[in-house]
């Protein structure tokens, strides 16, 4: 870019900052514009008390907290599919991400059952999958 065209760009870029400038300064407040029944109001009511941090009297300790400890799953899943393998995936979806897979009869535990999928722990892996391929048993019949 030449000196000239440099010289028009700056001129032109600078003069319409400065009459987006002009023009915001010379405008009311948004507020009276959009409520102008309370300009008259909001113009001529006296400025509000300024607030006094309150005093401090609240003490912090400093024991630390007992780790919360996830409750067991409820059900135990056995995969039910006639397939070679059943995919474990990131997230609810086919699209999701592929991260294991189960073999059929491979049982684990459910973390989530969900109405289309159910969010399972299966060794040392937790992720999802479809429930038309999983059969969901209660714990406690499942150790009984």
């Amino acid at each position: 870019m030449d000196r000239k065209k440099f010289l028009i760009t700056l001129l032109i870029f600078y003069s319409t900052a400065g009459m987006a400038a002009w023009y915001l300064s010379s405008r009311p407040p948004a507020s009276l514009l959009l409520f102008p029944d309370t300009a008259r109001t909001a113009l001529s009511a006296p400025p509000a008390p300024a607030l006094q941090p309150a005093a401090a009297t609240a003490t912090v300790s400093a024991q630390p907290c007992a780790p919360v400890e996830s409750p067991e799953p409820e059900y135990i899943f056995t995969a039910s599919h006639k397939s070679h393998r059943l995919f474990i995936r990131s997230g609810p979806s086919l699209e999701a991400q592929i991260i294991g897979s189960l073999q059929p009869g491979e049982t684990g535990d459910v973390i989530m059952p969900g109405t289309e999928w159910t969010y399972l722990r299966f060794d040392g892996l937790e992720g999802y999958v479809y429930n038309g391929y999983l059969t969901l048993t209660e714990k406690e019949q499942a150790d009984g």
